[in-house]
C-alpha cells in the first residue's frame, strides 16, 4: 500500500511538472518555426524545419536591442534606488518605536500602497507627468516603479530586521556607534539574504510589469513587455516573433536568479523559518 502511494505521487508529481512545462516548450519550439508553420493545423510539436528567421528578425525589423536597454537600465536603476531608500527605512519603522502602535499601523499603510490596483495610481500619475515633462524619460519611469518598489521591500525587510536580537544594536550604542554606523556595519550585513531576495523579487515584479509601460511611455522609453504585445496586431499575429522575443526576455531574469542564487535561498528560507 506504501509504495502505491510512492508511486501515485510521483505519477502526479511528474504530471504537475508537464503540465507546468509543456508551455514553455511550445514558446521555445515555435519561436524557431517558420511563419507559415507557426500557423500550421495542427500545430507540430517539433518544427519541421528549424530557423533562426525569428529571433534575427526581432533584433533587425522589431529593434529588441532598444526594448532591451530600457528595460535594463529602467529595472536596474529602480531595483537599486528602492532598496537604498527602503533600508533606512524599513530600519526606522523597526527600531524607533512612534507611539502606541503607530509603527505597525504605518507599516501597515506602506503595504496597502502596494495592495491598490496600478490603474488607481497610474491616471493622476499620468496627468502629473504630462505636467512636469516625465512621460517617456528614464527618471519618470525609474520614479514610478520605485514608489511602486518601496512598499513591498520596506514591509519584507522590516519583518526580518525586527527578528534581529536588540543586544546587538544596544551593545553598538554603548561603543557609541551612530544610527547610521549601525544601520550600515550591523543591520545590512545580517540581513544581506533578505536585501537580496527582495530586491530580485522586486526585480521580476518590475521586469514583467506591463500596465505602468503602457500609460507612461510614448515612443523612445518601451520596454519589453510592450514590444511583446505588439506582436498581435489588428490583422496579423507574428506568433514565432513573439515567442522568439519572450525567449530572449527571460534570459537576463534568469541570469539574475542564477547569480543570486544562493543568497536568494538564504533569504527566502530565513523568512521562513522565522515566519
Amino acid at each position: 500500500m506504501r509504495s502505491f502511494y510512492t508511486i501515485a505521487s510521483y505519477i502526479f508529481l511528474a504530471l504537475t511538472l508537464a503540465f507546468i512545462l509543456f508551455p514553455i516548450y511550445v514558446l521555445i519550439i515555435t519561436s524557431f518555426k517558420p511563419f507559415t508553420e507557426a500557423f500550421s493545423y495542427p500545430p507540430t510539436l517539433w518544427p519541421r524545419n528549424l530557423t533562426l528567421e525569428a529571433y534575427f528578425k526581432v533584433f533587425t525589423h522589431w529593434g529588441f536591442t532598444s526594448y532591451l536597454i530600457n528595460s535594463l537600465v529602467i529595472t536596474v536603476s529602480s531595483v537599486l534606488l528602492s532598496v537604498i531608500v527602503g533600508i533606512p527605512m524599513a530600519y526606522c519603522l523597526a527600531s524607533i518605536k512612534v507611539g502606541k502602535n503607530w509603527n505597525e499601523n504605518i507599516a501597515f499603510f506602506i503595504l496597502s500602497l502596494r495592495l491598490l490596483p496600478p490603474i488607481v495610481g497610474i491616471l493622476p500619475l499620468y496627468v502629473i507627468y504630462s505636467h512636469l515633462k516625465l512621460v517617456d524619460t528614464y527618471p519618470g519611469l525609474i520614479l514610478a516603479y520605485t514608489a511602486f518598489n518601496l512598499p513591498f521591500i520596506v514591509w519584507i525587510l522590516r519583518g526580518f530586521i525586527l527578528e534581529l536580537p536588540r543586544e546587538i544594536e544596544e551593545s553598538a550604542v554603548v561603543d557609541g556607534a551612530s544610527v547610521f554606523q549601525i544601520m550600515i556595519k550591523i543591520i545590512v550585513p545580517l540581513t544581506y539574504p533578505a536585501i537580496i531576495a527582495t530586491a530580485i523579487l522586486s526585480f521580476l515584479l518590475t521586469w514583467n510589469e506591463f500596465t505602468t509601460a503602457v500609460f507612461l511611455t510614448a515612443q523612445y522609453r518601451k520596454t519589453l513587455p510592450i514590444l511583446i504585445s505588439s506582436f498581435i496586431g489588428d490583422l496579423q499575429f507574428y506568433w514565432n516573433d513573439m515567442c522568439a522575443a519572450t525567449v530572449l526576455s527571460i534570459i537576463p531574469a534568469i541570469i539574475a536568479v542564477l547569480l543570486t542564487q544562493r543568497q536568494l535561498v538564504r533569504g527566502l528560507t530565513l523568512g521562513a523559518v522565522k515566519g
